[in-house]
């Protein structure tokens, strides 16, 4: 390889400086000792070195130009102009060289929907080029580096580099991370999973020897072995558990970004019991996004977890890249195939005596943005139902897919189970728990049981946040009798005790609102006034309108007379379920009493 080197012209001396001397001629036009070479505004000569150490001059004397470079004399924005050598950006086909005496050193400021392109950098010795958090470059052939490289983050986003050729150089190759913790010395806050997107990074990433914590899966063992030495040099494809005693920024740091291809040969699966084996933490290895779909993957299932979180609360979300859909437990969207860089995720090989790899290379690599594992386009023909106790929720996907098998497969994903504290909702086939449940049709299911697991008694809230089908989707309460259209009311809220409850409440696809109603033509409007319950109907019927509170006991009775009803009910403050039933027809409604 050929290094290029830069000779500058001094504007107060007469003389050329070495040519390991870099400057950027920023003056008029001039001339060299004894006459011999002219120069002109933004001017750059070269002299090219070998690797034999020989050097020649004709780039000098012919006044050859290698490049742009940059000389800051605006700002720190490498997309302003007059911060070049030739008073323009560097184009995507252009080489873009970076020296330390400009005080302004470059960073790049463009997102990642337009992120800059270069062909070639050379960034010098004592220089920087500097990435900002959320936002992108891609280099198309050489990275050289002999100075400091960062890609930055901080609390909602990351920056990122695609890399298409070589990365070279003896210089300091940087990528942030932005982490949450508290405790201290002895940190008692979220556990991140993290990954290293920068060769040869070490443990000390995380300033172990602070009291934070770092710890590494063991499939083998189902055990988290806690890693104490800082020296400890951190896998790029292995997945990491970390835990911070306070807010704040870790830099992996190392001899060059990793690029290239990358595989994972030996995820395991041992044992022969089906709990909590074949699980396998790995980590994306790029400091870009890496695409999970486009993956190549032998012995593992199509599906993906992410450790996230609602506020301080642990939970799991699900991508499943067959369906091509992501649970959204995280509260700002589904997640999706997009893996961020810094991101571990688990694996799992569903089959005893198989031993799973995992394969990405460069053109898998994006610069989708942080954001992007929690943004998915909505899907069709799927339900996606939450739980929610007010301050936690978790959610469930039921798809419809005619290549879907209505027993477990591909389409299908098991459900990771979260803190005994999180309310979790769940469907299953055969003795299968899962988080995402792909199904053949509605015709082949048209009733889809939900299974809730509680952690307190208390009152608790079912919800659609999304329906895609044509079908009308019932929720029926088993233990109530209650049915609820969700196309028309989405949340329906109810009281249960503690414990696992596989069958309480089921979905119905594609009723008909006469399945529920033994009359057709029998409409009520029941609404609140106060604690007064008042009953509208479309003409007049005789009559028991009943009072439930959500725990299914009876609060009061009154008797339907004519076309208006309305009666006090003495109790407390909360949501109840009125069942209507009459010579016309019955119905259920909620109404809320103050």
């Amino acid at each position: 390889m050929r290094r290029i080197q830069a000779i500058a012209v001094l504007l107060v001396c007469s003389t050329w400086a070495s040519a390991q001397t870099d400057l950027v001629s920023v003056g008029g036009e001039g001339t060299g000792s004894g006459g011999t070479m002219s120069f002109s505004i933004g001017q750059v000569f070269y002299t090219e070195t070998s690797g034999s150490g020989k050097s020649r001059s004709e780039g000098v004397q012919q006044g050859e130009d290698y490049g742009l470079m940059w000389v800051g004399a605006t700002s720190t924005d490498w997309s302003v102009g007059s911060n070049w050598s030739k008073g323009v950006v560097p184009s995507a086909s252009d080489s873009a060289i970076i020296t330390a005496y400009p005080t302004n050193q470059p960073h790049i400021t463009t997102d990642l929907s337009s992120p800059t392109e270069i062909d070639n950098i050379n960034i010098r010795s004592g220089a920087s080029l500097t990435v900002d958090a959320g936002n992108g470059l891609t280099v198309f052939e050489q990275l050289y580096n002999d100075g400091t490289m960062l890609i930055k983050a901080d609390a909602s986003s990351i920056g990122s580099l695609l890399t298409e050729g070589s990365i070279n150089g003896s210089g300091s190759f940087q990528m942030e991370q932005y982490l949450q913790g508290s405790g201290g010395g002895t940190p008692n806050g979220l556990f991140f999973y993290v990954g290293s997107p920068v060769a040869d990074a070490q443990a000390s990433t995380f300033n172990i020897a602070s009291g934070n914590k770092l710890w590494s899966a063991d499939e083998t063992s189902t055990s988290y072995p806690q890693i104490t030495n800082g020296s400890t040099v951190l896998d790029p494809m292995t997945g990491y558990v970390a835990r911070m005693g306070s807010n704040g920024i870790v830099t992996y740091g190392g001899s060059a970004y990793n690029t290239g291809n990358f595989s994972e040969t030996n995820i395991t699966r041992t044992g022969t019991t089906d709990n909590n084996r074949g699980y396998n933490l790995l980590s994306n290895p790029y400091p870009s996004t890496v695409s999970w779909d486009d993956a190549t993957k032998s012995n593992i299932s199509t599906t993906l977890w992410y450790r996230t979180h609602q506020g301080t609360t642990m939970l799991y979300d699900t991508y499943n890249a067959t369906s091509m859909v992501g649970t959204n437990n995280n509260g700002n969207g589904a997640v999706n195939g997009d893996i961020p860089p810094t991101q571990a995720f688990w694996v799992r090989v569903p089959t005893d005596g198989l031993t799973g790899s995992l394969s990405f290379t460069d053109a898998m690599r994006s610069h989708a943005g942080w954001s992007s594992i929690y943004r998915m386009a909505a899907e069709e023909g799927t339900v996606r139902m939450t739980l929610s106790n007010g301050n936690v929720s978790d959610e469930t996907i039921i798809l419809f897919n005619s290549d879907a098998q209505n027993g477990f497969d591909d389409y299908d994903s098991h459900k990771f189970w979260a803190a005994a504290s999180v309310p979790q909702l769940y469907t299953t086939t055969g003795t299968d728990s899962l988080v995402i449940n792909g199904l053949e049709s509605v015709a082949t299911n048209p009733v889809v049981d939900l299974g809730v697991k509680l952690p307190t008694t208390g009152n608790y809230s079912l919800t659609a946040t999304e329906i895609t089908l044509a079908n009308e989707v019932w929720l029926e309460d088993r233990l109530l009798n209650i049915f609820q259209d969700l196309n028309l009311d989405n949340t329906y809220d109810f009281t249960d005790e503690a414990g696992n409850i596989p069958t309480r409440f089921a979905l119905h696809f594609g009723m008909s609102i006469t399945d529920i109603r033994s009359n057709d033509a029998f409409r009520a409007q029941v609404f609140s006034s106060g604690n007064e319950v008042n009953i509208i109907l479309s003409e007049a019927a005789n009559g028991t309108a009943t009072v439930y509170d959500l725990a299914g006991k009876l609060i009061a009775t009154e008797n339907i007379r004519s076309v208006r009803t309305a009666f006090p009910v003495n109790s407390a403050t909360g949501i109840y379920i009125v069942k209507l039933e009459s010579d016309k027809g019955t119905s259920t409604h909620k109404v809320h009493l103050r």
